[in-house]
């Protein structure tokens, strides 16, 4: 009732605070309809013993004993274990080396730091691949750029054309057309 909204601050407070149990009630509710019949009781007895821990009802103050810092610990890793260390140890040395096993290809010499885009076998080495940012028409700046590194392909996105794009041209369609190397287009 709307009246009951300008009784005095009291009253709104005591809504707000009935209607935010309710929200809490309803939480509950639905998360216990969530719970299998084997969880319920777990989590009651959980909360149960966490609420009397936290207000010592069952256990009484907790002791806890002082440290006994002359016990000395036990390793995790005996000593009789029986593992020869010496391939390990010439495995790190040949890496630190700056040879490696690579698939099948034992004690390649890839150098320091390695050349990732050479192939260990033939020697040969991959084209790398650069990016640029440029200014300008796209087309324009797309084919100036293939002709002054040289390109041996370009990759380009394009869309699906609307109907005026038939009639002017796309930026992929200049590209294609007027461009002295392959281009890939990929439609997406």
């Amino acid at each position: 009732m709307p009246g009951h909204d300008v009784a005095g601050p009291g009253r709104i407070e005591t809504a707000a605070a009935v209607t935010g149990i309710k929200d809490w009630l309803r939480w509950r509710i639905n998360r216990v309809r969530c719970m299998t019949l084997a969880e319920v009781p777990h989590r009651v007895m959980r909360a149960l013993s966490a609420h009397a821990e936290s207000i010592v009802w069952f256990f009484g103050p907790m002791i806890v004993p002082a440290p006994n810092l002359a016990v000395a610990s036990k390793f995790w890793v005996h000593e009789t274990a029986r593992v020869d260390a010496a391939p390990y140890l010439d495995a790190a040395d040949r890496v630190a080396a700056g040879r490696l096993d690579v698939f099948a290809l034992r004690d390649i010499d890839l150098g320091s730091p390695p050349s990732w885009n050479r192939d260990p076998k033939s020697g040969i080495e991959a084209p790398r691949i650069s990016s640029v940012v440029r200014q300008g028409g796209i087309y324009h700046e797309i084919l100036q750029e293939a002709a002054a590194i040289k390109a041996d392909l370009i990759v380009m996105t394009s869309h699906r054309p609307a109907m005026r794009t038939y009639f002017l041209g796309s930026n992929a369609g200049h590209v294609v057309r007027y461009a002295t190397c392959s281009v890939l287009v990929v439609r997406h």
